[in-house]
């Protein structure tokens, strides 16, 4: 079992944290030669966090391993949490959920009709998850206050509550120690130390934790958010809370973490790649995602990855980037799903959620 750098460097933290090993960590770091050939810029790199996991990979389940462990030391034996109709969290959620022995409940809200958002819905359905359909955003927050409310009226049992992508402070100490990763890995000659990283901001929680987990590995590197969800659920002012939260998180387990201070104005954020919609496909994402496909080999989703490399190779050329250390860290999941979804639509799907099916898609090369 591998032990984290995190509780290499604060053992306090090691014995005072819920954790599970989940993960196969270290991921590896890969140059991108034939992209770099494309855009003639020689030195951009993937951290390959789509092979964290044989059960479901990408970000989420660095988060899970500190998530789920807490929802053990608490007794819950059911979890929520909160997402779009196809989410990845969601579908991340119930797997792993199957895999350790809690129940999930999901509750979760539209977006449009892609291929991904079909195969995640059926992932949910097929094992087991208990969906809750609601209308928009606040009516999803209705719902679950709802949900709470009545157990405490019957006397149930709460289930452990998971913010949307995971991104609670517990959870968002996994990118701590990813931060840290990375350090070892450029310490250790893997890459050279990245000028900037690249990663999708949605719920805030990855780029929080790498902003920490950089720091705290003496590196230099500006994490290059790019926005995918609006501009008033994600900001610079959002991002920073969420590390200032963390750091205040971890000093309470260890007296021994530094003292951090993240300010709006530490915060890089790229503003024009969301495309006015939580889920709905760019003409620069579907680029993005083309180009890594032919050049590397390597997949994007329209909603998160795809977004957030057409940040970094508009970054790339906007800024004439030629020998400049870029990393793009890959969020996405890669593990094979298939055995989990059936092959026609069962009959018993919720009737908010058939119309994914009977819908065409918003886009048919996704």
């Amino acid at each position: 079992m591998a032990i984290r750098y995190l509780f290499q460097r604060f053992p306090a933290l090691a014995k005072n944290l819920p954790w599970m090993p989940l993960a196969k960590l270290p991921t590896p770091v890969q140059r991108l030669e034939q992209l770099g050939h494309e855009l003639k810029s020689s030195n951009l790199w993937i951290k390959r966090d789509d092979l964290d996991s044989d059960i479901y990979s990408g970000n989420k389940v660095r988060k899970f391993e500190f998530i789920f462990a807490d929802a053990k030391a608490k007794k819950k034996t059911c979890v929520l949490t909160m997402g779009s109709a196809g989410s990845n969290h969601g579908a991340a959620t119930t797997l792993y959920c199957r895999e350790l022995g809690f129940d999930v409940i999901l509750a979760l809200c539209p977006q449009p009709v892609l291929s991904y958002v079909r195969q995640n819905i059926l992932v949910n359905h097929n094992l087991g998850a208990n969906i809750m359909c609601s209308g928009n955003d606040v009516t999803n927050v209705l719902n679950i206050a709802k949900l709470y409310f009545s157990n405490l009226l019957q006397g149930k049992p709460q289930p452990y509550f998971m913010y949307f992508g995971g991104s609670s402070a517990i959870g968002n100490v996994g990118f701590v120690e990813a931060g840290l990763e990375l350090g070892a890995q450029v310490q250790a000659g893997e890459l050279p130390e990245p000028k900037y990283l690249f990663v999708a901001t949605g719920s805030c929680g990855t780029h929080a934790g790498l902003l920490v987990g950089l720091r705290l590995a003496g590196l230099s590197t500006r994490v290059m958010g790019v926005r995918i969800v609006p501009k008033m659920v994600t900001n610079k002012p959002v991002v920073a809370f969420h590390a200032n939260r963390l750091v205040r998180f971890l000093r309470s387990h260890d007296r021994n973490f530094p003292v951090m201070k993240f300010h709006a104005t530490d915060i890089d954020l790229l503003e024009d790649y969301f495309g006015g919609q939580y889920g709905r496909p760019t003409a620069s994402g579907k680029e993005a995602i083309n180009l890594l496909g032919e050049t590397e080999g390597i997949p994007l989703d329209p909603t998160y990855t795809g977004k957030a490399f057409a940040g970094l190779l508009g970054f790339v050329r906007q800024q004439n980037i030629i020998d400049e250390p870029t990393l793009f860290w890959q969020t996405l999941n890669t593990a094979d799903l298939s055995k989990h979804i059936p092959q026609e639509v069962p009959e018993d799907l919720p009737m908010p959620l058939q119309k994914y099916f009977q819908k065409p898609l918003y886009d048919p090369d996704l």
